[in-house]
């Protein structure tokens, strides 16, 4: 069974790129309902708060910055890893960054819940060719 794009989440605390991003990720066809937080720990309460309407043929879409406050990629990719047998849906992490550390590149195709590195700003070809 094919899983239904339930949500898009995108975790960045630009505000100006969270408004561009969503436009494009509209733009490219996509009508899944698309949210943000601003930090890595406000991401995971939403996966948390997703599992009580979410289930096994759903599926999130996160899109995830590295450079925030609070709680930034690395560490949300940290506690993700304790999340992510108690939840109840299926989960693709992309890191959406401006990085072009190579270090940053390879640790995020070295993570096993990541399943791509692209940069900021997200492009209508990424998000059709990725998403």
């Amino acid at each position: 069974m094919r899983k239904e794009r339930k949500h898009i989440l995108l975790v960045d605390d630009d505000v100006i790129i969270d408004f561009l991003h969503k436009k494009i990720l509209k733009q490219a066809g996509i009508n899944s309902t698309i949210e943000t937080v601003y930090n890595g720990k406000l991401a995971l309460q939403k996966l948390v708060d997703y599992n009580n309407s979410f289930n096994e043929s759903d599926s999130v879409l996160v899109l995830l910055d590295l450079n925030m406050p609070v709680l930034d990629g690395w560490g949300f990719l940290k506690e993700f890893e304790q999340l992510k047998t108690n939840l109840n849906y299926d989960i693709d992490i992309f890191i959406l960054s401006s990085s072009t550390n190579s270090n940053d590149i390879s640790r995020s195709k070295s993570n096993p819940f990541v399943r791509g590195y692209l940069k900021k700003p997200l492009s209508l070809d990424a998000v059709t060719t990725n998403f």
